[in-house]
C-alpha cells in the first residue's frame, strides 16, 4: 500500500491502470502489481498460495491466479483478463477499507 501511495495512486486508480491481459511468461510492472494484489489478498485469505512479488508471471503466479479465480467464482484459466482484474481490485479495495477501519497493517512488500 505504501508503494501505491508513494506513487500517488489510490485503490481506485489501481483498477484504472491495470486493464492489460496477463498470462504466464509475461514480465514487468503490471505483473508486479498483480502479484502484490495476490499477496495482499492471500494475507487475509489464506487458502491462496504464497506468491513472490518479482515481476515474473511464472508457474507460482499462475497457480495463485487459478486459486484466486476458483475461490472467487471465475473460470480458473490462469489468465488475468478483465473479470479477474475487476474481482481482485474490488477484493483488494474491500480488504483495504476494512483493515483501515480496524487498524490492521498488511505485512507484504513490493520490494
Amino acid at each position: 500500500l505504501s508503494e501505491l501511495n508513494a506513487e500517488g495512486l489510490t485503490p481506485d486508480d489501481v483498477r484504472d491502470v491495470l486493464p492489460r491481459i496477463l498470462q504466464e511468461g509475461d514480465t514487468g510492472v503490471d505483473v508486479r502489481e498483480l502479484q502484490y494484489l495476490l499477496a495482499f489478498v492471500g494475507y487475509f485469505t489464506q487458502s491462496l498460495p504464497v506468491v513472490d512479488v518479482d515481476g515474473v508471471f511464472g508457474p507460482g503466479t499462475a497457480n495463485a491466479v487459478r486459486a484466486y479465480q476458483t475461490l472467487f467464482g471465475i473460470e480458473p484459466s490462469g489468465i488475468v483478463g478483465a473479470a479477474t482484474w475487476e474481482s481482485i481490485t474490488e477484493t483488494y479495495r474491500e480488504l483495504l477499507q476494512g483493515n483501515q477501519a480496524s487498524g490492521t497493517q498488511f505485512g507484504g512488500d513490493m520490494a
